[in-house]
């Protein structure tokens, strides 16, 4: 691979990022090969507008869902040590207080059949609290804008979906992507450790794998003391930063790193390094289709671009997770390639999906041309 020349396209990339939408005040990009023979990263924009604060390739961002590989990972590991069992119904380890009725279908309590793996996959059927609206009133997300100051605190989500909303379906039946389920994992974590959250984060990942700018928002600090203040995230140009409601992101988006923590964490997670056993990383990957071209495993997104878009036939899957805000990191295996990065705007769900396509065909191109050079 010429670097020279795939550093130059993928900084023309960031940079249009930046300069082609007003509504990205900010972006940060990281590619990197298996192999480690090649690693780049660059920013654009400003971290904080207002303060004119220039965005850097270690300024911490949101990861939001990204959140949830984290979360699936931590409850792996606790499979792995016989703290909890895939198959147990989450009732085991959770309140009633909690989940009291909060899957009842077609008038049918179905809360003790949803099992640990049925949040992990989003197969619980649970609704999602963050998108869904209750009958004639407004989701969370709707509420964010109106009552900015609002607090919620993490139990707030889940008695939002449990008391207002209807659950998609039966447990087990099919899949729909909901905050909930990783919610209530959060819980479930802290049942069976007797540990905070962020502490298990930080014992189970972020200390082991050297993850010294990444911690859990409004509730712990990261290693590194002299970590610099995240990026600002924005829903057009409303931004979202400061918002009360949102330090109720937890299991489920609420951890704050820096695209070369994160590409720590996926190299890791792809290797199996940061299980004990090889196949707990397999037993992650039962896919359940979300929808075209999208799947879900255990916290873990995969996606197949043809099945998508037929012009995207030649495109190779992709295994990661993306976040609502713009964050995105994945793993390419047919190109051996990791691509982390976010444009901390959440207008559009599609441009980080389209942003790593891009990061993909510029690598194959580089390569192809190698490839005829070397002829």
């Amino acid at each position: 691979m010429k670097n020279m020349d795939v550093e130059h396209k993928l900084q023309k990339l960031i940079d249009k990022i930046v300069k082609s939408d007003k509504h990205v005040k900010n972006a940060v990009l990281a590619v990197s090969t298996g192999d480690g023979e090649f690693n780049w990263s660059s920013a654009a924009g400003m971290a904080d507008p207002e303060e004119n604060r220039i965005m850097t390739v270690d300024t911490p961002v949101f990861i939001a869902s990204i959140t949830k590989m984290f979360t699936a990972t931590v409850v792996m590991l606790l499979f792995e040590k016989n703290k909890l069992k895939l198959d147990a119904p989450m009732s085991d380890y959770l309140p009633s207080s909690l989940i009291n009725r909060i899957h009842v279908y077609n008038g049918k309590d179905y809360t003790d059949q949803v099992l640990v793996r049925h949040l992990l996959s989003h197969t619980s059927g649970i609704p999602d609290y963050y998108t869904k609206s209750p009958e004639n009133g407004q989701s969370f997300f709707e509420i964010l804008f109106p009552e900015p100051d609002r607090k919620w605190t993490v139990e707030d989500t889940v008695a939002f979906a449990r008391d207002n909303l209807i659950p998609e379906f039966a447990p087990g039946g099919k899949a729909s992507y909901a905050d909930t389920n990783f919610q209530l994992l959060g819980f479930i974590i802290e049942s069976v450790t007797g540990q905070s959250l962020h502490d298990v984060y930080k014992e189970l990942i972020f200390e082991p794998l050297g993850m010294k700018h990444t911690y859990l928002y409004t509730r712990s600090k990261p290693i590194d003391p002299d970590i610099k203040k995240p990026a600002h995230f924005f829903f057009k140009n409303t931004d979202l930063t400061n918002i009360k409601a949102f330090e109720s992101s937890w299991a489920d988006g609420g951890i704050v790193s820096t695209v070369d923590d994160c590409l720590l964490f996926i190299k890791a997670f792809n290797t199996g390094t940061v299980f004990s056993n090889e196949d707990t990383r397999y037993l992650m990957r039962d896919w359940n289709k979300l929808q075209k071209g999208m799947y879900y495993g255990f916290g873990t997104m995969h996606f197949v671009p043809p099945e998508l878009f037929f012009l995207l036939f030649s495109y190779p899957n992709i295994t990661g997770h993306f976040g609502s805000i713009g964050s995105f990191l994945f793993y390419c295996e047919k190109l051996d390639l990791y691509i982390a990065g976010t444009m901390n705007q959440g207008k559009s769900a599609s441009r980080p999906f389209r942003v790593v396509l891009k990061v993909i065909n510029i690598i194959r191109k580089i390569e192809k041309e190698n490839n005829r050079d070397s002829i």
